[in-house]
C-alpha cells in the first residue's frame, strides 16, 4: 500500500518518493491497455527502477532479462535500495571489473503476440542461458568507505 511518505532517497533522486510507484504503474497500465496500446515500454535509469518495473515487465532482449536476473541473484542479499547504492558506488564486478548500469529496454505486453513472446520456450530458454552464463562473473564486493 502507498504510504504517502517520503523514503530514503535512491540514485538519481534529489529528493526521496513518497511510495506511490505502484499505483501510478497500475493506473498507467490499466489506461495504456484500456486504451487499445500493443505495449508500455519504460528504459530504467536505475538498477531499483528495473525491479521496481519487474512484476509488469521484461527486458525486450532475452539476454538482457537473463543479466538482470544474474545481477539480481547477486545482490540477493540486499534490498533494492542497497543493491543500486552499491551498482552506483562500483560494489558490483562482472569479470573482476567495475559494472556500470546499462539500462535495458523494458516491455509491457498487452497484444497477444507480444505476450505470447515473452511466455514462450524460447524466451524462457534465452533467460535462463543468459542468466546461467552471468551469475558467477557477477559479484558484490563490499568496498570499504571512509567517514
Amino acid at each position: 500500500a502507498p504510504t504517502g511518505r517520503p523514503s530514503e532517497r535512491l540514485p538519481g533522486q534529489s529528493r526521496p518518493g513518497i511510495g506511490l510507484f505502484r499505483a501510478v504503474m497500475e493506473m498507467s497500465l490499466a489506461g495504456a491497455e484500456h486504451l487499445g496500446f500493443a505495449a508500455m515500454m519504460a528504459v530504467p535509469a536505475h538498477y531499483h527502477l528495473a525491479w521496481m518495473y519487474h512484476p509488469w515487465f521484461r527486458a525486450v532482449d532475452p539476454v538482457e532479462e537473463g543479466a538482470l536476473l544474474a545481477l539480481r541473484h547477486a545482490t540477493r542479499t540486499l534490498t533494492r535500495k542497497d543493491a543500486s547504492w552499491a551498482i552506483e558506488r562500483s560494489e558490483v564486478r562482472f569479470d573482476g571489473a567495475p559494472w556500470r548500469w546499462k539500462a535495458p529496454v523494458l516491455c509491457a505486453p498487452f497484444d497477444g503476440a507480444l505476450r505470447d513472446w515473452f511466455t514462450s520456450m524460447e524466451y524462457a530458454r534465452a533467460v535462463v542461458d543468459a542468466a546461467d552464463e552471468r551469475r558467477a562473473r557477477f559479484v558484490h564486493e563490499r568496498v570499504a568507505r571512509e567517514t
